[in-house]
Order: structure tokens, then C-alpha cells, then sequence
């Protein structure tokens, strides 16, 4: 059984990172960052290479940024630079879905 994540045929890290072309190591890379160093936080060293990619790029850019909610519908969408509007969308979907110790025990101010 191969690993997930893994393109067919490869068994191991190793396979992928020998005979890959840099997009499908950087895929990759980015894979293997576990969701807990990933949810909820915006500057990730995937999101910063992107984002310094990016810079190359000499046309215009806009991003449609969009953030669902528990039931798979759109809760926002946010329009605009893609730097702008997916910070925007990152956040709303924190405030959505990210819950912290104090709300799940239940404590209220008094």
C-alpha cells in the first residue's frame, strides 16, 4: 500500500523527491506539514515562498478568496489582491471554525 499523498507508483519520501520536478517537491513539502502546524496559522514557509513567487509576476492579480461553513456552503467570499483577500478569508475562517479550550469547556464570565 502506498502512503498517502504519495504520486502512484511511489512507495517512499525518497522515490518523490529523487525523480520529481521542483513544483511536485514543493507539493510535497507542503504536504507533509501536519494540519496542526498548518490550521489556523497564516505565515506557513509554503505560504511565504508563494507569496515571493509571486513577485515575479508582472500581471495584474485578484483573488476570490471563499471560507464555507460546517454544512459546505459558502459562508464569505472576499475579493481583491490575493495577499488582501485570502488574509481576510483566513481569518473569518479561524473565527468559523477554530475553537479554543474556552469555548469547548463551556466557562462563562461572570
Amino acid at each position: 500500500m502506498r502512503p498517502w499523498g504519495l504520486p502512484a507508483g511511489t512507495s517512499t519520501s525518497s522515490q518523490v523527491l529523487r525523480g520529481s520536478t521542483w513544483w511536485e517537491k514543493f507539493h510535497w513539502l507542503a504536504a507533509v506539514i501536519t494540519n496542526p502546524v498548518v490550521n489556523g496559522v497564516k505565515d506557513t514557509p509554503t505560504r511565504r515562498v508563494i507569496n515571493r513567487a509571486v513577485k515575479f509576476l508582472s500581471t495584474p492579480r485578484t483573488c476570490f478568496a471563499f471560507v464555507v461553513d460546517d454544512h459546505h456552503q459558502l459562508a464569505c467570499l472576499f475579493a481583491g489582491s490575493p495577499e488582501e483577500s485570502w488574509s481576510r478569508a483566513a481569518d473569518y475562517s479561524a473565527q468559523l471554525h477554530i475553537s479554543t479550550s474556552t469555548s469547548l469547556s463551556g466557562a462563562s464570565s461572570a
